[in-house]
């Protein structure tokens, strides 16, 4: 007899089939029963090893014994006619089938009802759960006007609506600058979802022609991908119909997210400081992309004069022109003067104030209009002032991450460095993407000397693309023994660039403490004509700690470790006192590092 047909007499094939389909049913129970109960990973591993490990000795076992009557015999004990092999082996079919019947079964209830449920359980128990169920980002719609010249109005409306749902109690909503980055790629809903930590998506599209206006919208359920909520709306192009569209649209996604909102009243951005002219609203629109993006400053500034021909009392684009001509300066966009510039933003801001008081853009710029005239020591600022008028902003609108941001700077200049830090943060929690408040989170990490935070915090903004090289992390660069980096930012157009004794540079930086006269005054002499914000920064960074007793302005650094030496110098105190910060740390309260000492003096550590 051969060895195959031996091994069919002998029932060990039939053994073989029915102990792997008993093991892979065995073993798929277990890995949906064991979880249920707590079972750590390594249970259901340990069932599958263990079936494993008993296949050859159930072979074996097989080829060596018989079953008979009598019970387990050794198969060469048998007599060829006391064998029951043949009746064995049918009960072992019937088994078989048994078994995968069961196996069957066990498939389709795994696919029909386990699968689903774990597939919820999943859902309930992944990071999504902490994703609010009332969040939504409103997306920048899309631009379907036949000359496909209308992208800022179609930008403008989106806006608006996402504006009006932040008046929304209880809706979270994403900010404007982190939804729009997704502006033009394909990207699914539920990636951009997940991205923005968002349950609820709204997209949409303007279609502007002639005298005719086609917005449509609808609003995505992101964690199944399923339209909640579409409507299309046609009207005449007035601008009466777009607010209305826009009250419409956000009165709409509120209903279909079960959220209760009042439409009266201030709830609605578009019931406040609007315009019943449309051109002037579109000019509006297309001025607001540019100060967003911060570029053609001078265009928006243009764009919003001739919207305010059209209708003087546009409080809106009164507001937005107010910090445009003191930015296009710092943006280098401009060649007004200062004191111009100032005077302008002035006038705007009260223009827009005497429309509507509560303008939080008003208020924050004129807040940053008086803090900034210490803080780049042109004068003898109001400080208090100043932070009044930014607080009144943020009351006005939680919102206005602008506000936060010239918050900061002003405590900043002040000394409150961990307190204008939290005012970044808060700045950043409102807008992800706005690159100053961005930018100025590792600056003053290093100024308190947490430098390992800094470093990891400025690594993981680079990596995203959301911070700039030279930036001044100077004393960071020390910090970690860095001359290339150190070198290569002291070498920007703007800062030292050519300076032929950069390393002997960052040597001194090493030991701050000596004599480095010589080295500085040949420094000095190759300083550019014209300094820029951010290239005085930088300069104040390199030259300041070895003795310069100068400095372009009172940024973070002026009190963090690097600058301890110049505190100590009578010019910095000079600084101090006619920048009007000593007048108001008398008033008010003094820094953490400084204290006053008699009628009319102060000492820093």
């Amino acid at each position: 007899m051969s060895f195959i047909a031996e091994l069919r007499r002998r029932n060990v094939i039939r053994m073989a089939g029915l102990y792997l389909v008993g093991a892979w049913l065995v073993t798929q129970v277990a890995g949906t029963i064991l979880p249920m109960f707590g079972a750590p990973d390594w249970a259901a591993r340990s069932v599958v090893i263990l079936l494993a490990i008993g296949f050859v000795p159930a072979l074996v076992f097989s080829w060596l014994f018989e079953l008979t009557p009598e019970g387990l015999k050794r198969d060469s004990e048998v007599p060829a006619g006391g064998s029951i092999a043949l009746h064995t082996a049918r009960r072992m079919d019937r088994m078989i089938i048994v078994v995968l019947l069961l196996a069957l079964s066990y498939l389709a209830v795994d696919k029909f009802v386990l699968a689903p449920a774990r597939v919820d359980m999943a859902r309930e128990s992944s990071p999504s759960t902490s994703v609010d169920p009332k969040s939504i980002a409103v997306l920048p719609f899309a631009d379907l006007s036949p000359t496909g010249d209308q992208e800022y109005f179609s930008d403008g409306i989106a806006e608006e609506i996402l504006n009006a749902l932040t008046r929304v109690e209880g809706l979270d909503v994403a900010s404007r600058t982190s939804a729009f980055q997704f502006k033009g790629r394909e990207i699914g809903i539920p990636e951009i979802a997940s991205t923005l930590g968002v349950r609820h998506v709204l997209e949409g599209s303007v279609r502007r022609s002639g005298d005719s206006l086609r917005i449509t919208a609808q609003l995505i359920d992101a964690s199944n991908d399923r339209h909640l909520w579409s409507q299309t709306f046609d009207r005449a192009l007035t601008a009466e119909n777009v607010f209305q569209i826009q009250d419409e649209i956000a009165a709409a996604i509120t209903r279909a997210l079960g959220i209760a909102m009042k439409l009266g009243g201030e709830q609605l951005v578009s019931a406040a400081g609007a315009t019943a002219d449309i051109d002037a609203y579109a000019l509006y629109l297309e001025a607001r992309t540019l100060y967003h993006e911060r570029r053609g400053l001078d265009r928006a500034d243009q764009l919003l004069a001739r919207a305010l021909e059209q209708d003087p009392s546009f409080a809106r684009a009164w507001e937005l022109r107010a910090p445009i001509p003191t930015l296009a300066i710092g943006y280098g966009e401009s060649s007004e003067s200062q004191e111009a510039a100032e005077a302008r933003t002035h006038e705007y801001a009260k223009r827009a104030l005497a429309l509507n008081p509560d303008s939080s853009l008003a208020l924050a710029t004129l807040g940053k209009l008086l803090e900034e005239e210490g803080e780049f020591l042109r004068g003898f600022a109001d400080w208090a002032k100043a932070l009044d008028y930014l607080e009144r902003a943020i009351k006005a609108d939680p919102n206005n991450a602008s506000a936060y941001l010239w918050r900061g700077n002003a405590l900043d200049s002040l000394g409150f460095v961990e307190e204008a830090l939290a005012a970044y943060e808060q700045c950043v929690a409102l807008e992800p993407l706005y690159l100053p408040c961005v930018n100025n989170r590792p600056f003053n990490m290093v100024a308190l000397g947490r430098f390992d935070e800094a470093l990891a915090r400025y690594r993981q903004d680079l990596g995203a693309g959301l911070s700039r090289f030279n930036f001044g992390l100077i004393p960071l660069w020390v910090h970690i023994d860095s001359d290339l980096l150190f070198m290569a930012a002291a070498n920007l157009p703007d800062v030292l660039q050519g300076f032929p004794r950069l390393a002997e540079l960052y040597t001194a930086h090493r030991s701050p403490g000596g004599d480095h006269s010589a080295l500085l005054t040949d420094a000095l002499r190759y300083l550019p004509a014209t300094i820029t914000d951010g290239g005085g920064t930088i300069i104040d960074m390199l030259l300041v700690p070895l003795g310069r007793e100068e400095t372009y302005r009172l940024h973070a650094q002026v009190w963090g470790p690097s600058f301890r030496r110049f505190r100590q110098t009578e010019a910095f105190k000079r600084i101090v006192r006619e920048a009007g910060v000593l007048a108001y740390w008398r008033e008010h309260r003094f820094p953490p590092i400084c204290r006053p000492v008699g009628a009319d003096d102060f000492a820093c550590d």
